[in-house]
């Protein structure tokens, strides 16, 4: 074998121990397979009516982070009083911002001279949005469709749906619909016991945030059981207020991983893809003289 595919070899063969034994990494099986926990975006927690989010009900929707995602949030900026004489009159009447508006559109037109005035354009804070991420998560099954892609998807989308909430019994009873989020009331008959967490890499940690949309992209491939093998979800997630710096600075130094070991057996289908890519590259390997 020439010393140019040997070192190819080697490198091959400390790539399949780098994935499966990363340093840092947070253990997933017996066989000491395991993901980096800077590499899994995990959403967890419970819906409105108490219920465990995730594939029979484990508390958590996890994936590998995709390769590039959007975090975003905007402020609003207005002016506090009117720029010009015309409006800042007619808070006196209308009469007098008419005079002053005709007045200033002559003085206007023989000298060039407005009657706005610089200091009342200054812009001051209204309001902030929400800060919202745009995730692309890629599913797919390797040992267990109904679990890696099908249960995934489905928890996802009823992240975004109303629940039944039936209050009294027999001919009385009356269904409404229980709204899929928090609510001022939290806990308790009838209201709300919404808790869902964001989780991304090792640090950021996001506290009781919205799904607001959730988009999926299947590829068409059952299997004998009608699961589907592969999908796209870009999932909409916002914090559920405005946040402060002293909120951001929380939710970026937070530790995901400990959120993450909460319920470590619900992060293990990820063994599967991790398996999954060991074998590509060991199959790699084999083709090498």
């Amino acid at each position: 074998m020439s010393g140019f595919l040997q070192a190819v070899q080697s490198a091959t063969s400390n790539a399949v121990n780098t994935l499966r034994n990363p340093p840092g990494s947070l253990p997933l099986t017996a066989n000491s397979s395991s993901v980096p926990t800077g590499y899994l975006v995990t959403l967890s927690g419970t819906d409105e009516t108490g219920t465990k989010i995730g594939y029979n009900n484990s508390g958590y929707i996890t994936c590998f982070l995709p390769e590039v995602f959007e975090i975003t949030t905007t402020s609003s900026w207005d002016t506090l009083l009117p720029s010009d004489l015309a409006s800042l009159s007619s808070y006196v009447s209308s009469g007098l911002a008419n005079l002053v508006k005709i007045g200033g559109g002559i003085t206007q037109a023989l000298t060039g001279f407005t009657g706005q005035i610089p200091a009342f354009s200054q812009l001051f804070w209204t309001s902030t949005t929400p800060i919202s991420f745009n995730l692309n998560l890629q599913f797919n099954a390797v040992s267990d469709a109904a679990a890696e892609v099908s249960g995934n998807i489905q928890s996802l989308l009823s992240l975004t749906l109303p629940s039944l909430n039936t209050q009294g019994t027999g001919n009385s009873a009356i269904n409404f619909l229980q709204a899929p989020g928090p609510t001022l009331l939290q806990g308790g008959s009838g209201n709300s016991n919404y808790n869902i967490n964001l989780s991304i890499g090792t640090k950021w940690l996001f506290s009781n945030v919205i799904i607001q949309d959730v988009s999926a992209t299947i590829d068409t491939m059952p299997t004998a059981t009608g699961d589907y093998i592969s999908a796209v979800c870009h999932v909409r997630v916002s914090t559920n207020r405005i946040y402060t710096k002293q909120d951001l600075n929380n939710a970026f130094n937070n530790t995901a991983q400990s959120a993450s070991q909460l319920s470590p057996g619900t992060i293990t289908k990820l063994s599967s893809d991790v398996t999954s890519i060991t074998s590509q590259i060991t199959k790699f390997s084999n083709f090498l003289p």
